[in-house]
């Protein structure tokens, strides 16, 4: 194994299962790597066979009457090609706003935002995949042949994540371990990592032929993107070259982990935690891998 780096993460929280807080927090998922004494215990053998993973972005909205197609294909394609493929909803756009019944729950994030508008999502849904080109976009019926090209890929990077929900310290540990499967020069490199939850249960505009969308009061929403933790574009691993055997571990300091904006409460059996490096440079990813958040 040509490098390796591990990466800690913490988080205060409020209370044990769902994250809640009183208080607004402005900007809180800003904070950038801080160097921390650790190792790597409780990280399993890496495989001897790394496969490549694809992350599939998932630009959705809840007022958009076709998005719940995005959704289904995404649902087949995780079948399809199980870990492998990785998806989070990115709510964005004027149609992910809120508005009067039943449309006031709000999905978007900062970072959301941000990516919406730095690659020119044209419609929704659209998918970006391992934001490769520059982040082109896809329509849903091209979703499955690119992701499937992706993955004859050979990798250059491994990822492992832990992620705990320590009950006695009421707080969420991450760690993360990046494997450098081959020689990488002149790539700077950053690591990001975010949360995602499944099974809320929100309004959804749904189109049907032939007859007026209407509105899914107890639609499931899936693998939202809730927040992502260390800056919109992540934080830096790696400059110019791995070429040399090394261990480092960071922690992520956060303040309270609960609102992350107006009537967002997470629940932590539902959450998963997302990482994945990517080109500093052109933004593609080279790798990615969730996890299940354990309760302890």
């Amino acid at each position: 194994m040509k490098h390796k780096i591990i990466y800690f993460l913490t988080f205060a929280v409020a209370v044990l299962f769902v994250f809640t807080a009183c208080d607004k927090i402005e900007d809180p998922f800003s904070y950038q790597p801080k160097p921390i004494p650790t190792d790597d215990n409780g990280f399993p053998e890496l495989p001897t066979l790394v496969k490549q993973s694809v992350l599939l972005e998932d630009y959705t909205a809840h007022k958009c009457p076709n998005c719940y197609k995005g959704a289904e294909t995404a649902h087949t394609l995780i079948e399809k090609f199980g870990s492998q493929l990785v998806v989070i909803g990115v709510h964005c756009g004027s149609l992910a706003s809120t508005s009067t019944e039943p449309y006031t729950y709000d999905f978007k994030t900062p970072e959301g935002t941000t990516w919406y508008n730095y690659f020119k999502i044209p419609s929704q849904p659209s998918g970006i995949i391992n934001r490769l080109n520059g982040g082109k976009t896809y329509g849903v019926t091209e979703w499955e042949a690119n992701v499937e090209s992706v993955l004859q890929q050979t990798p250059e990077i491994g990822l492992q994540v832990l992620a705990d929900w320590l009950t006695q310290k009421d707080s969420l540990q991450i760690k993360v371990k990046v494997h450098y499967l081959s020689t990488l020069k002149n790539r700077n490199l950053n690591l990001t990592v975010l949360i995602s939850e499944d099974s809320i249960v929100k309004p959804q505009l749904v189109s049907i032929p032939g007859q007026p969308s209407i509105d899914s009061l107890n639609y499931v929403h899936s693998h939202v993107m809730r927040a992502v933790i260390n800056g919109t574009w992540g934080g830096e691993i790696l400059d110019k070259d791995a070429s040399v055997p090394q261990s480092e571990a960071f922690l992520i300091p956060t303040p309270l982990f609960g609102e992350i904006g107006k009537n967002k409460d997470l629940v932590a059996k539902n959450c998963r935690v997302v990482a994945f490096v990517s080109d500093r440079d052109t933004k593609e990813i080279l790798q990615v891998v969730q996890e299940k958040i354990t309760i302890k």
